[in-house]
């Protein structure tokens, strides 16, 4: 019969118990790590994801973008080619009526000047719209809108 004063009884149950958790420390432990490794796979899948969306809306925005910049340019340029029917400045003006003038009135290099301004104006404000989208959607994605 087993007494339980005995000392090498209370030694072996202290080694079995320290075993036990020894053994149970070691299943815990590799059961997170696969579902640590199993979430971190999950994870770069979802940001792969993301990532290859946001590159592909970038490129559509981008040609969306370089196309409405082209029309400007192309608008532009038939502009200018209408606005070289027009006199040229004099080296010497007139002395001012004080008058303003309207758009018909300005000379050739005056109208060219003006339009490639607004044309310049015009194309920035596409470029800033088309990264300031690109931002918004991005930050968006991440999170987790």
């Amino acid at each position: 019969m087993l007494n339980p004063l005995n000392p090498y009884l209370w030694v072996a149950v202290l080694i079995a118990l320290a075993g036990l958790y020894g053994a149970h420390r070691w299943v815990v432990n590799g059961e997170v790590e696969e579902a640590r490794i199993v979430l971190k796979a999950e994870l770069e899948s979802k940001a792969k994801k993301v990532e290859d969306e946001l590159r592909l809306n970038a490129f559509h925005e981008r040609k969306d973008k370089d196309a409405k910049i082209a029309s400007i340019r192309s608008d532009l340029e038939r502009a200018n080619r209408l606005l070289n029917s027009r006199p040229t400045r004099p080296n010497v003006l007139p002395p001012s009526s004080g008058s303003s003038c309207t758009g018909r009135e300005l000379y050739r290099e005056d109208g060219q000047f003006l339009r490639g301004e607004a044309a310049r104006a015009e194309a920035l404000i596409i470029e800033r719209d088309y990264y300031y989208n690109l931002y918004e959607e991005t930050r968006k994605k991440l999170n987790g809108g």
